[in-house]
C-alpha cells in the first residue's frame, strides 16, 4: 500500500485552474490558520504541513505521468505503461530522501 493513496479522479484531472483551487484551499486549511506572527512553528504543524507537502508532490507526479501521456507521443510503444509513473515515483523518492 502506498503512503498516500491518490484517486484516479484527482490524478486524471489536468485542468490547472482546479489545481490553484486545491492549492489555496489547502494553504487556507493546513497553512494560514497555524502561522502567528513572532511565535515558532509547531511540531504539530511541521508535521502537518509536511505530510500535505508530500502529498502534493505525489499528486503533481501522478498528474505529470497523465499530462505526458496525453501528449500521444510516438516512438515510446515499446515503453511499459507503469514506467511513467515509476520513473515519476522514483524521482519523488529522491527528492524526500535527506
Amino acid at each position: 500500500m502506498a503512503k498516500y493513496e491518490i484517486d484516479p479522479s484527482e490524478a486524471n484531472n489536468l485542468d490547472s485552474r482546479v489545481w490553484a483551487q486545491e492549492s489555496f484551499m489547502i494553504s487556507k486549511s493546513t497553512v494560514y490558520p497555524y502561522v502567528q506572527p513572532n511565535q515558532a512553528l509547531s511540531d504539530d504543524y511541521i508535521q502537518q504541513a509536511k505530510t500535505a507537502a508530500e502529498r502534493q508532490v505525489v499528486l503533481g507526479g501522478h498528474r505529470l505521468a497523465n499530462l505526458l501521456k496525453s501528449f500521444k507521443l510516438h516512438g515510446h510503444e515499446d515503453v511499459v505503461e507503469k514506467s511513467y509513473t515509476s520513473m515519476v515515483f522514483d524521482a519523488v523518492a529522491n527528492v524526500f530522501a535527506f
